[in-house]
């Protein structure tokens, strides 16, 4: 198994065209964000323990991983009872703080972008950042853990089924469901 991304936190429900995998630099500081609107995207769930909202950059992706580097994307439907300690017991590199999953997600990525990957999550360890599908804001994740392999996990805690499918329809093809 590659990294483990924490957290996603909420999604926006905007709909895009593209299918570019891509994360985003994340702020605390409201002033940051009210002086330039339409480059911040307020997230009013941050991840566990974070208090407050964080705002996420809309304009420039610090990774972007692109369609054609995706191989897969499995999404497994997870009992939305499920607790920190179930979630520990599956991935050993989990942290404290990540609270119940509603689905898990994994991106198999062709080895360029999964090296790109993995340099870009190790250099931001335990850092907030935005994670986009297209224009589609997935939410806030917190990458922790090694990134090993061409896959990285990530829990959805708050998009329906309906949103996941509407996310990445563009890629219908190489999605499954577990």
């Amino acid at each position: 198994m590659g990294a483990l991304i924490a957290l996603i936190t909420v999604g926006s429900t905007a709909s895009g065209a593209t299918a570019e995998l891509a994360f985003f630099e994340t702020t605390k500081d409201a002033r940051i964000a009210t002086q330039d609107p339409d480059q911040y995207e307020k997230v009013d769930q941050p991840p566990v323990g974070a208090g407050g909202p964080t705002y996420v950059d809309r304009l420039t992706p610090k990774l972007v991983v692109r369609d054609t580097e995706i191989i897969a994307i499995t999404i497994e439907d997870r009992p939305p009872t499920a607790t920190v300690e179930e979630v520990k017991r599956q991935f050993a590199q989990q942290r404290e703080g990540t609270g119940p999953a509603y689905y898990q997600v994994a991106f198999a990525l062709t080895m360029p972008a999964a090296e790109r990957a993995r340099k870009f999550l190790t250099e931001h360890e335990q850092v907030p950042l935005g994670l986009r599908f297209g224009t589609r804001t997935l939410g806030v994740v917190v990458p922790c853990g090694s990134f090993d392999g061409d896959t990285f996990t990530t829990f959805i805690l708050t998009l329906s089924r309906t949103d996941l499918e509407a996310a990445f329809s563009s890629m219908k093809e190489r999605v499954h469901w577990k």
